[in-house]
């Protein structure tokens, strides 16, 4: 009888509890009348300010009966899209003359004296999936249903909606076998499923090995510290559900990504980091079967526990090499995402003020275009960002060479990239 007693009066307490919370909600008017749609103002913990922002879809949380708003902040990069709680969002939001939105963010961090531009921070404000059409917000909203994936050795946060099986995203974490690309609801099943496994790599012919040193590899534990790298050329026409796996693991970090499910006309080639536990992927790039594409490369992404070691340029590089083996002049099919855009543009400057160097200068940009395997279009786009091109009687003209300064400038740019993994041909066993 004293164990009923007790279970009903903790049962009443927990009553009580939620209905006290019920009413602070309904306690706070300003906050009632919100709807999708609105613009608010909500608080930014990166920066530290209240941001503007679009509410794109309300909830109410099942546990604690408080109300979510689904948000993007205005000019951010899509994948800042967050649910806030109400207690982030500013009580006269309408009335509020300090709030900023995300094209101006970048210039009140700039007034903090400890401020530091850096890649992370810059491709926050960089023109993402919603910045160029902020009024297109309304007509596909695509809710993030994964919070976070279990991958190998790393719990990583997912930025994107990704069309997995609804079954599957109920509670909102995903089990990744780093194998065969198999995803599971529960760590039980992921465990179970270990242990029959039969893939050791990636299903395909591999075509790169490279030993590096230690001070490369992306864990610095004793058991966990890569010896090499390798990259691995797989059909998709052959590999139909491997590959449809991955393109549904690599949407959850590339927004603008369309391909799942028809992976046939495709080739994936996939980066591993390889250790005494096995293989480990890191990233990947797809490119068409289509011999008479101008595209190298399709689609490309680094898993974001290996971002800044180089492998997104180590990657380009390999699609360049490929299609320089084709006598092919190529280019990347685009949009780009943010990220993909500065890799590129990085890749670009280097290769391009290189070749610029062992000829002293003097290229036209056709010339620098058969050497570098660079489109035309690509060459002007980089050479104007640094204005070293101009139009003369017509044509565009290479200019302003200073060959001192594009050395010192290389050579800073390949120091700050030391210890980043970096393609050698060398390396290439059969393609």
């Amino acid at each position: 009888m004293k164990k009923i007693k007790n279970i009903l009066k903790k049962k009443k307490k927990k009553k009580k509890k939620n209905q006290k919370m019920k009413q602070e909600i309904k306690e706070d008017p300003t906050l009632q009348n919100i709807n999708i749609n609105d613009t608010i103002q909500v608080y930014f913990d990166i920066e530290k300010c209240n941001v503007d922002a679009k509410v794109l879809q309300i909830k109410t949380d099942e546990i604690t009966n408080k109300k979510l708003y689904y948000v993007h902040f205005l000019n951010l990069e899509k994948r800042m899209d967050k649910w806030v709680e109400q207690s982030l969002i500013q009580k006269n939001y309408g009335k509020i003359p300090n709030s900023i939105d995300g094209a101006n963010l970048i210039n009140h961090s700039m007034l903090n004296d400890n401020f530091v531009l850096t890649r992370k921070r810059s491709s926050l404000f960089s023109n993402g999936s919603y910045t160029e059409n902020e009024n297109e917000i309304d007509k596909n909203v695509k809710i993030k249903n994964v919070e976070k994936i279990i991958l190998g050795y790393y719990e990583i946060n997912a930025w994107y909606f990704s069309p997995f099986p609804n079954e599957f995203t109920t509670n909102k974490i995903l089990y990744i076998c780093e194998k065969c690309l198999k995803y599971m609801k529960y760590k039980n099943t992921l465990i179970k499923h270990l242990k029959k496994c039969t893939f050791k790599n990636p299903p395909g012919k591999k075509i790169y090995e490279m030993k590096i040193s230690s001070e490369l590899s992306s864990s610095k534990k004793k058991d966990r510290i890569s010896e090499s790298i390798s990259v691995y050329e797989i059909k998709g026409s052959e590999n139909k559900l491997y590959c449809q796996n991955l393109c549904l693991i690599a949407k959850l970090f590339l927004d603008h990504k369309s391909i799942y499910f028809d992976v046939s006309p495709f080739k994936f080639y996939i980066l591993t980091e390889n250790d005494k536990n096995g293989n480990h992927i890191v990233a990947y790039f797809s490119k068409e079967v289509n011999e008479l594409s101008e595209y190298n490369l399709s689609c490309i992404m680094v898993l974001p526990p290996f971002q800044r070691k180089g492998y997104g340029q180590f990657l380009i590089s390999l699609s360049y090499y490929l299609s320089n083996k084709q006598n092919k002049i190529c280019t990347p099919e685009t949009p780009l995402s943010d990220l993909g855009k500065i890799s590129y543009k990085s890749y670009w400057t280097i290769t391009i003020l290189d070749a610029l160097l062992k000829n002293k200068g003097n290229l036209c940009v056709k010339d620098l275009s058969e050497q570098t395997g660079i489109k035309p279009e690509d060459i002007t786009y980089t050479l104007n960002e640094l204005s070293l091109i101009k139009y003369w009687k017509g044509q565009q003209v290479v200019q302003n060479i200073n060959i001192k300064q594009i050395e010192e400038f290389l050579n800073k740019k390949k120091a700050s990239k030391k210890n980043h993994v970096k393609f050698d041909e060398n390396y290439i066993i059969d393609v």
